[in-house]
C-alpha cells in the first residue's frame, strides 16, 4: 500500500481460537469429523464472498499452520493474559483490531466475530448474516436459533446435591404452543460495526438483529456430549439423510 492511499476493510472477520479450554482439553483441536473443529470455521470463513480480510486471533502455533491453508492472516500470537479463562472476548477482539488499525490509513467498518465453536455454521450463513445486517438500520447482529429446551420449563435451585429444593420455578405450565418465542444465542455470528464496538465495546444491545439459523447449523461445542451430538449429525449426513435444515 503506497504512502497516502487509504486501505478499506468493509468486512473484517476475526477467528477467535485459543489453546486452552476448560470443558474439553484443546477443544479447538479436537477432532470433528476427522478434521480439527477450528478447520470448520477456518473453511467456511475462506468460502464466504463477503469478508475483505480475515484475521485469526489465537495462542497455538498448529492452529496458525492450519490457518494458512486457507490463506487466513494469523499475523501474530497472543498474549498469555489474552489467552487465559479469565480473559474477555472483548479485549481479545480489541486487540485484533488494534493491531489492523496500526497499520497506515487502514479503515474498518464492520466487525465479524466467528468462534469456532459453532463448526456448522456455514460460508453461506455468513454471507446472508452480512447481507441482513447491510440491508437494516442497526449497528450489531447476532447470530441464534430456536432452543431445544424453553426456559419456561427451568427451574432454579437452592443448592446441589440429593436434598435439593426448588428455589424458583416457572408459571404454571401452558404448554409448548402458548409459550413465548425464544431465540437461544448460538455463538457463531457476531457483527457490528466498527464504530459501534470501539464506542460500546458490545456486540448485542436493544436495537440489535437477531440472524435466524436452523438448529442443524447452530450446534454449540462446549462440552464432550455436544461433540457426541454433532459427530451424530455428521454419520446422518453421510447416510443422505436432510439434518441441514432441521
Amino acid at each position: 500500500m503506497a504512502n497516502g492511499d487509504s486501505m478499506r476493510i468493509k468486512n473484517l472477520g476475526i477467528i477467535a481460537a485459543r489453546k486452552g479450554s476448560k470443558g474439553i482439553p484443546d477443544k479447538n483441536k479436537t477432532l470433528l469429523g476427522g478434521i480439527p473443529l477450528v478447520e470448520w470455521t477456518l473453511k467456511a470463513a475462506h468460502e464466504s464472498k463477503l469478508l475483505d480480510m480475515i484475521l485469526l486471533t489465537t495462542d497455538d502455533e498448529e492452529i496458525v499452520r492450519l490457518s494458512k491453508g486457507y490463506r487466513i492472516e494469523a499475523p501474530f500470537i497472543r498474549t498469555p493474559e489474552l489467552s487465559s479463562d479469565s480473559a474477555s472476548m472483548i479485549d481479545v477482539i480489541s486487540n485484533s483490531i488494534n493491531f489492523v488499525i496500526s497499520f497506515q490509513n487502514v479503515q474498518i467498518v464492520n466487525i465479524v466475530l466467528l468462534q469456532p465453536t459453532t463448526p456448522f455454521r456455514t460460508s453461506e450463513d455468513i454471507d446472508n448474516a452480512i447481507s441482513v445486517f447491510e440491508r437494516n438500520d442497526s449497528e450489531t447482529l447476532v447470530s441464534v436459533c430456536l432452543p431445544s429446551q424453553h426456559p419456561e420449563d427451568f427451574i432454579i435451585i437452592d443448592k446441589f446435591g440429593e436434598n435439593s429444593r426448588i428455589k424458583l420455578s416457572a408459571q404454571t405450565p401452558l404448554g409448548r404452543q402458548q409459550y413465548e418465542k425464544v431465540y437461544f444465542i448460538n455463538g457463531g455470528i457476531y457483527i457490528s460495526s466498527f464504530e459501534n464496538f470501539i464506542k460500546n465495546t458490545s456486540f448485542l444491545n436493544t436495537d440489535t438483529i437477531l440472524f435466524e439459523m436452523p438448529k442443524s447449523h447452530s450446534l454449540d461445542i462446549d462440552e464432550p456430549f455436544d461433540l457426541h451430538m454433532a459427530e451424530g449429525l455428521l454419520r446422518q449426513a453421510t447416510e443422505n439423510k436432510n439434518v441441514w435444515e432441521l
